[in-house]
């Protein structure tokens, strides 16, 4: 899933492309076509169980996808100029089963995707104007 959201993430940002948690070229083209398919199926797979099971509650998916989204928001700098943060995963699968935390962490992903784009492209641009 995770995968899927770089992708998206890479496309949406192909002017200026911004470093996330790994260097530009760091991963052989292979290896994330392969993870981008195991994605692609696994998030096909979650969605099917999640909403077939008898305790499926949007409400809580949105709700634990929000806190996730607001946990990550705490960065601590690691050496390599990338930086480390919280990660709800395991919580999310120990609230709402490993189904609805995987498609938590998805929609905590895409949302990161789609609208911090423009946050790293502008501080991108201000910390080269001075």
């Amino acid at each position: 899933m995770a995968a899927l959201v770089t992708l998206l993430y890479i496309i949406g940002n192909t002017k200026e492309r911004c470093q996330m948690h790994i260097p530009d070229g760091y991963l052989d083209p292979a290896v994330c076509v392969a993870f981008y398919v195991l994605s692609l199926a696994i998030l096909a797979y979650s969605t099917r169980r999640y909403f077939k099971s008898a305790n499926r509650d949007v409400s809580m998916l949105s709700v634990m996808a929000g806190a996730i989204f607001a946990a990550q928001m705490l960065n601590w700098p690691t050496p390599g100029g990338t930086s480390a943060h919280l990660v709800g995963g395991a919580l999310a699968a120990i609230i709402i089963g490993p189904f609805g935390g995987a498609l938590a962490m998805f929609l905590n992903l895409l949302v990161q995707c789609l609208l911090m784009v423009e946050r790293h492209q502008l501080l991108r641009k201000n910390s080269s104007n001075s």
